[in-house]
């Protein structure tokens, strides 16, 4: 029974990972495309393009807090004011964003940072773990990823979206945090395993 429960949760815990390396992979080969897909929309529905991005991240968020609400059922207030925490960041980091695209890294990066931080919990990091490594990774992955823009045609190095990048990163695991984990600091893998008590119950 122990055998099979750490087989799935070391499957878990490199499926997280691939995910992760999968996606940032995804990232980079879309950074030059990024910018000629916002254009062309931008060039079809004018200057609403903008103002679409930032409210429909806006209402994904609040689907997050109404799923907290009537379908988990929620009781714990923690989890609330993270999620409002979180909405509330993103829209005043939007008022520090001009472009379309700058809008689009901040869903990519705050989906990043929730990524890193599932997978570092899934593996029985804890929660301090969990955010020093969303924070590390998603600082590298996103001054990497300005660095190539400096190369790219219609790309250039912005110090200020690294820090948008940055700051997404940290909203996204603190999103995952309100939504996945409980606020003790135990690795949730832990929590399927069963007590002495269960299995002497079970086989009496």
């Amino acid at each position: 029974m122990c055998t099979m429960i750490s087989n799935t949760t070391d499957l878990n815990i490199r499926t997280s990972w691939i995910i992760v390396v999968l996606y940032t992979g995804l990232i980079f080969a879309t950074l030059a495309d990024v910018v000629l897909i916002m254009d062309v929309i931008e060039r079809s529905v004018g200057n609403i393009l903008g103002t679409a991005l930032s409210v429909l991240t806006l209402v994904l968020l609040a689907l997050f807090l109404l799923y907290l609400i009537v379908i988990k059922k929620e009781r714990r207030p923690w989890r609330y004011f993270l999620m409002i925490f979180v909405i509330a960041s993103v829209a005043i980091i939007q008022r520090f964003i001009f472009y379309p695209a700058e809008k689009v890294h901040l869903v990519e990066y705050g989906i990043l940072g929730w990524m890193i931080y599932h997978a570092v919990r899934e593996g029985g990091g804890s929660i301090v773990a969990g955010y020093f490594w969303t924070m590390a990774l998603v600082l590298t992955i996103g001054t990497a990823d300005e660095i190539v823009q400096a190369y790219l045609p219609m790309r250039v190095f912005d110090f200020r979206e690294i820090v948008i990048n940055f700051h997404s990163g940290i909203l996204g695991a603190v999103a995952c945090a309100g939504l996945s984990y409980r606020w003790e600091d135990e690795s949730p893998a832990d929590t399927d395993l069963p007590t002495d008590d269960t299995e002497n119950h079970e086989n009496p």
